[in-house]
């Protein structure tokens, strides 16, 4: 009887076929095995990164030779050293949230040493049965942290005074609690000293300011400075009201040391109590500095009344063309007068301005509209045009000795208005002798080397050059020494105003007139005591209400009649 190993040789195939599949897998997971291993030598390698593996205990199973750049054989607490505190704390955090929850950690890590480092680490976590490892990956990140800082520097910073530009400030003002005040500082004399000398300097000027003024800063906790414009800075201080303007004054220095030169700082200030948001505080504190700009005064809590005023001021400026093209803008004459004879040898020339629907428009608010609006050479050829035509018209008759005085501002220079007096002359010859230039705003004037030839040419043409306000600047001094002057109208302050019981002022001007063969003339003259007390110190004209205010053409002629008592 023959055996059967069917059933052998079915178990045998199906054994080879097994030993066959495995071998297979083995074969297939080996190499699959092989390509890892390829792929982990490569990420180690290759990569450029700095790659470690920690286990449980945080000792290295495996470092790659980035990784050995960076830190060399040091252990884990070794390398936690290299760190500062915050970095620590972050590692420390990292580590423990990974371990608790079993998911990546990335961060930032600041790296001390003699160089400055960023790194950008990740921990990845990696359970091999119950235990636990750690895969450590850092990328050097220095480069792009720096370019980063120095485009986050442009975009948010100042160049030149390293202060918050606009767009940082506004990233500042929303992470503050803001409740105190918001100011904006205007530098006056900046363009005139990048005119003097160079934008270099008046940036040096911003720098040097912004620096003593952040020196008293230090002292209040929370505070925000920045440049808003080339001329113009802007500061917020937590807990200050309109009750603490002269604590705020005292934070900007009034003079500063330039290159060895003293300059002397002339600022304006616009203020508003804060609101959080912070378009609201630069709307009402830069109508605030409008208006301190527009009154000429330092120093302007907004309210308001003061937006009142700017619409005022607005609808001024609007009506202004129309009132200068019809005529409506009109000259006044204040007579002047030989205070010791009581002679009128000649009259002031004063725009006036009656505006149908508005009414009067007082004359220092509409002048000073027509200078901002760039309308103001416009007004000063109409006014001068209408001082010419009244000296014609006087010229048949027994007015024909009365001398003019026509206004001219620092705005107003212009080569069309010297063109405008030498085209004049060939018509009417005599026009010098009867037709002064005052002078207004002697300090603009001298800041302007173009504005001092004009006058120069105006005054080579015949015409009697005259300073306004003076004794109330230096300005006013240096002119005399710059222009060819030949009169010094001395300003109301000292002849009815706070200072008119310094006499020792009209006396040393009196004579400095005298000595320098000019004429002296004291406006603002109220009452008789006023005028006693001028010519007793040797002024030899004035003007003012004690004899009359600034009268139309006709009530003007009038007024002479009835003073010197005749009639024609």
């Amino acid at each position: 009887m023959s055996h059967d190993f069917r059933g052998i040789e079915d178990e045998l195939r199906e054994i080879a076929v097994s030993v066959h599949s495995t071998v297979h897998t083995l074969e297939t997971q080996s190499t699959d095995l092989l390509r890892y291993h390829e792929r982990w030598s490569s990420l180690f390698s290759e990569t450029g990164l700095a790659i470690a593996l920690v286990d449980d205990a945080y000792d290295f199973l495996e470092r790659n030779d980035v990784f050995r750049q960076f830190f060399g054989d040091r252990n884990l607490y070794e390398i936690n050293q290299l760190f500062t505190e915050t970095g620590r704390r972050l590692f420390r955090e990292a580590l423990d949230g990974v371990t608790e929850h079993g998911t990546s950690a990335q961060f930032i890590l600041h790296l001390k040493g003699e160089h400055v480092r960023f790194l950008n680490m990740k921990i990845i976590p990696l359970k091999r049965g119950e235990a636990l490892t750690y895969y450590l990956i850092l990328e050097d990140e220095t480069e792009r942290v720096e370019r980063e800082r120095k485009v986050d520097r442009l975009v948010r910073f100042d160049m030149a005074t390293n202060l918050y530009n606009e767009y940082g400030f506004v990233q500042a003002w929303a992470k503050q609690d803001i409740d105190g005040a918001f100011v904006v500082i205007k530098l006056n004399d900046f363009h005139h000293l990048v005119d003097w000398y160079d934008a270099t300097y008046a940036d040096l000027l911003m720098t040097e300011f912004a620096r003593h003024v952040e020196d008293r800063l230090a002292k209040y906790a929370q505070h925000l400075f920045g440049r808003y414009r080339d001329d113009t800075l802007m500061l917020y201080v937590k807990g200050f009201a309109a009750a603490d303007e002269h604590e705020l004054m005292e934070l900007f220095p009034t003079e500063l040391l330039i290159n060895g030169k003293r300059q002397t700082v002339h600022v304006q200030i616009g203020a508003t109590h804060t609101t959080p948001n912070y378009t609201d505080c630069l709307f009402e504190a830069t109508k605030a500095l409008q208006h301190a700009k527009e009154t000429r005064t330092p120093f302007v809590w907004y309210d308001a009344s003061i937006l009142a005023q700017l619409q005022w001021a607005a609808l001024i400026e609007q009506a202004l063309p129309d009132a200068i093209s019809k005529g409506q803008i009109t000259v006044a004459y204040q007579p002047q007068v030989e205070l010791k004879t009581g002679k009128v040898v000649g009259a002031e020339a004063l725009a006036r301005w009656h505006h149908p629907e508005i009414g009067h428009v007082p004359p220092n608010e509409f002048i000073r509209i027509a200078e901002r609006s760039d309308q103001i050479l416009w007004l000063s050829h109409s006014i001068l045009d209408q001082v010419i035509d009244q000296l014609v018209a006087w010229r048949q008759t027994r007015f024909s000795d009365i001398s003019l005085s026509y206004n001219l501002s620092a705005h107003s220079v212009d080569p069309s208005i010297v063109a405008k007096l030498r085209d004049k002359i060939e018509t009417y010859p005599w026009l010098p002798d009867r037709l002064k230039i005052e002078l207004t705003e002697s300090a603009d004037i001298m800041s302007h080397t173009s504005e001092l030839d004009r006058l120069e040419d105006i005054a080579d043409l015949g015409y009697c050059l005259s300073i306004d306000d003076f004794g109330t600047g230096y300005a006013s001094f240096e002119a005399i020494w710059h222009l060819p002057i030949q009169e010094v109208k001395i300003d109301r302050m000292y002849v009815s105003g706070k200072a008119k019981d310094s006499t020792s002022f009209l006396r040393a001007v009196s004579r400095f007139a005298s000595e320098q063969k000019l004429t002296s003339l004291a406006e603002g003259i109220e009452t008789e005591e006023d005028l006693n007390r001028i010519l007793a110190e040797g002024v030899e004209l004035g003007q003012g209400y004690y004899y009359a205010p600034a009268l139309q053409a006709d009530a003007f002629e009038s007024w002479v009649h009835e003073k010197t008592g005749h009639h024609e």
